[in-house]
């Protein structure tokens, strides 16, 4: 049995409503396929078809109502036909798998142009609509507490303050990151949200590592022919992407394979626990 609620954009009414009752999927997907192949998530790794987890997401400050309580249907309230154009997200539930499935809604969404429609005869259908995802942007099982998704900033509208799950750099941490005697930092405007994430990372799990190891940086740029410019002994950051290739240097994501011997760059990280 499935059920399709609407959140609509007043922050004074926080729960969803009933859009739908009783209805066909709005979402038909193979929910086992993502379970099997996804990464608990991290900052460092970069997504190819599979996707990120978090596992126990119910006690999270980020958690909303229906992902708290046991999903009832009598519990919310109908929406309002004249509320449709304001709508923040939509959840499909299907209450014999307990699995939420949730769409974020952007003004593109809304589909207002002339279409042709056809049942028995052709017809011309002015008629607007709500474009809906062939996959939608997260995926809760109740059953395992654990939360589905792709993109950190698109579900942030949903489960508020998720972008938090790692941290920005403060401005102390940037202050500090300009004071790396190998960093010539030149960037007048304010640093963008990759990249305040990348410096919290070495703040918090490079900085020191690299702190008796900075002439194998310079070593390293030069091996792999980093495009990066070296002046007085020190890297010398204009933009943001000179910045994130010199938060990549200090990432280690420069490497030789082993046996191609082949010089590479890694995209991204993720950690492989010894066996």
């Amino acid at each position: 049995m499935f059920h399709i609620l609407a959140k609509i954009k007043d922050k004074t009414i926080p729960n969803p409503k009933i859009l739908l009752q009783d209805c066909k999927p709005i979402f038909d997907l193979d929910t086992q396929n993502i379970y099997d192949n996804a990464k608990q998530y991290s900052c460092t790794y970069t997504l190819n078809e599979e996707w990120f987890k978090l596992n126990s997401f119910k006690d999270r400050e980020y958690a909303i109502y229906l992902i708290k309580q046991e999903f009832n249907s009598t519990s919310y309230d109908d929406l309002e036909k004249e509320k449709i154009t304001e709508l923040e997200y939509l959840v499909q539930c299907d209450t014999d798998k307990n699995i939420f499935m949730f769409q974020k809604i952007t003004p593109k969404k809304y589909l207002k142009k002339k279409t042709i429609s056809w049942t028995e005869n052709f017809k011309l259908d002015e008629t607007p609509r709500i474009v809906i995802n062939d996959i939608p942007d997260a995926v809760y099982d109740y059953n395992t507490d654990t939360l589905y998704f792709k993109n950190l900033s698109v579900i942030n509208s949903i489960f508020k303050d998720i972008m938090n799950l790692y941290r920005d750099a403060t401005s102390d941490d940037i202050k500090k990151f300009k004071e790396q005697d190998f960093i010539a930092l030149n960037i007048s405007t304010p640093i963008k949200i990759a990249n305040r994430r990348r410096i919290a990372h070495f703040m918090d799990k490079t900085k020191d590592i690299i702190a008796n190891k900075q002439d194998r940086l310079f070593e390293i740029a030069k091996e792999y022919n980093v495009p990066l410019t070296v002046e007085n002994g020190k890297f010398v950051i204009n933009t943001e992407t000179e910045l994130k290739e010199l938060l990549y240097l200090c990432m280690e994501r420069y490497y030789t394979a082993e046996m191609h011997g082949e010089k590479r760059f890694a995209n991204s990280v993720i950690i492989v626990n010894p066996t």
